[in-house]
This record gives C-alpha cells, sequence and structure tokens, in this order.
C-alpha cells in the first residue's frame, strides 16, 4: 500500500531591507545547505503564528529582536529530503545587533548581488520575485 505525501514543512523567513539592500546569511554546519546564502528564519511549531515563529527564529538565530510587516512572498519547494512551504515577511524594525549563532556570515546585498551568491534554491526563487519598495 503506497502511503500519502507528507504535507510540506511550514518555514519562514525575514526580509530585512536597507534601501535597495537585503540581509543575507550564509549557514554554518549542519548536513543541509551548509554554506549556502538565505534569509533567516526557520521552522513554525505547533502553535505558532508565522509571525511568532519568525520573531523566534530571528532571536534565536541572530540576536535581533523583529516586528514582522507584510508578506513578501511564499515560495514551495522539494528538497531530496525535505518538502517545504516558505513564506517570507518583511521586517518593519528591529532592535538589537546582529550575533551570528546559525549563520557564518551576513551580508546587505543588492537583488542582483543575491543573485551571483550560492543561494538556497528556495530562496533564489524569493529573491528573483521579490519586489522591493
Amino acid at each position: 500500500m503506497e502511503s500519502s505525501p507528507k504535507p510540506p514543512i511550514a518555514v519562514v523567513a525575514a526580509i530585512f531591507s536597507l534601501g535597495n539592500r537585503i540581509l543575507v546569511a550564509q549557514r554554518d554546519g549542519g548536513a543541509h545547505h551548509d554554506g549556502c546564502w538565505e534569509f533567516p528564519g526557520g521552522k513554525v511549531e505547533p502553535g505558532e503564528t508565522p509571525e511568532e515563529a519568525l520573531v523566534r527564529e530571528i532571536e534565536e538565530e541572530m540576536g535581533v529582536t523583529i516586528v514582522p510587516g507584510g508578506r513578501a512572498g511564499d515560495v514551495a519547494h522539494r528538497y531530496p529530503h525535505v518538502h517545504i512551504a516558505l513564506s517570507a515577511y518583511f521586517v518593519v524594525r528591529w532592535r538589537g545587533a546582529f550575533r551570528l549563532r546559525k549563520h557564518r556570515e551576513i551580508r546587505w546585498v543588492t537583488r542582483e548581488e543575491a543573485l551571483k551568491l550560492a543561494l538556497s534554491e528556495a530562496d533564489r526563487r524569493l529573491v528573483q520575485e521579490l519586489r522591493l519598495g
């Protein structure tokens, strides 16, 4: 008997922007996507709203407190090891200094510069569709 496919894992990402630049972070460690660039964020835990998950994840990963704003985009992507449903939110404001806990480096880049980096596939699709004010 064939089992039904697992639903995608809900993940969120933060879009920090300063003018025409966005913040991307390079993953550090872990078997999947080590060294890839991405928007910071993570999994939505049971009982959390996407916005609550984003606030928690950014605090855990970067030591920054954020106020999430509007939705920046949605991407569903199937990696060999997992199927995700990624929702990205613009960050309206943030407080604190970035302290990297799960990333090697962060960079403020233009959309075009981001597309030249080794982005994870889902984040690359987000960048391609992203509209900055």
